[in-house]
């Protein structure tokens, strides 16, 4: 193999290197300017259902000692 044809397959391997860089980086660049563009966010919005949101939202609000209570008083001082 003469030096001249090992640069022109060394260039052409450059060349198509560089392609899928390219493509690589802007399909990157779409989608981090697409909606959410947090990583976690977007692992929520794929693993978490309203339903799981809505549990852990009451059960916050429940357990929490002073609305509990003042649940517990309102109820025991209504009968």
């Amino acid at each position: 193999m003469t030096p001249a044809s090992r640069a022109e397959i060394a260039k052409a391997t450059l060349a198509q290197d560089r392609e899928e860089w390219r493509s690589a980086w802007q399909s990157l660049e779409g989608r981090l300017k697409a909606f959410p563009r947090s990583m976690t966010f977007r692992w929520l919005s794929a693993h978490v259902n309203p339903q799981a949101i809505a549990s852990t939202a009451f059960t916050a609000l429940f357990w929490r000692r002073p609305i509990l209570a003042s649940l517990l008083r309102t109820f025991v001082t209504r009968r």
